[in-house]
């Protein structure tokens, strides 16, 4: 019973310390679907943290998606990040490099169809909902917020080829 007690006074009765949620620079970490190394895919990608502090980084935002959508031994995540590309993103381009991280459910989301050297289905995310409305419009794609793409079958996604049914 002693031990019991000298165990509970120890923690304080406070519960477990909070976890710093914060987005985190990518170094060199392996994506956590695929194992592909983060940085050097193209952008946009993806981050989720933990209650345990660890943070997870996705090559692709259409991994991120399969991945906070999958049972995961370490629980929910406290937080799910996704970089946001420039108003002029081209998406013919490979950029690469350090971008702004933003809550996942934050950001405004369109497919990519015909992207190349991307890892499932190539989406595009933006911090304003004007700009991705605007590159959507440009391409004839819809805009997203984020519950509403994880809700999204994959099937009913543009595919490369234009049309649903990618996965």
């Amino acid at each position: 019973m002693i031990a019991l007690w000298l165990l509970l006074a120890g923690c304080g009765g406070s519960g477990p310390a909070p976890v710093d949620a914060s987005p985190e620079a990518i170094g060199d970490a392996d994506c956590a679907v695929c194992d592909m190394t983060v940085a050097d895919q193209p952008a946009p990608h993806g981050q989720v943290v933990f209650r345990d502090g660890s943070h997870h980084f996705l090559c692709s935002l259409g991994d991120l998606r399969a991945y906070v959508q999958a049972p995961n031994p370490l629980g929910a995540p406290v937080a799910v990040y996704v970089q946001v590309l420039p108003p002029d993103f081209d998406p013919s381009t490979r950029m690469k490099g350090p971008l702004p991280w933003k809550p996942a459910g934050e950001a405004w989301y369109v497919p990519v169809p015909g992207r190349k050297l991307v890892m499932g289905i190539p989406l595009a995310s933006f911090a304003a909902k004007a700009d991705a409305e605007a590159f959507a419009g440009a391409r004839h794609e819809p805009v997203f917020g984020w519950k509403a793409l994880v809700a999204t079958p994959f099937s009913k996604l543009p595919s490369d080829d234009g049309a649903p049914g990618h996965p």
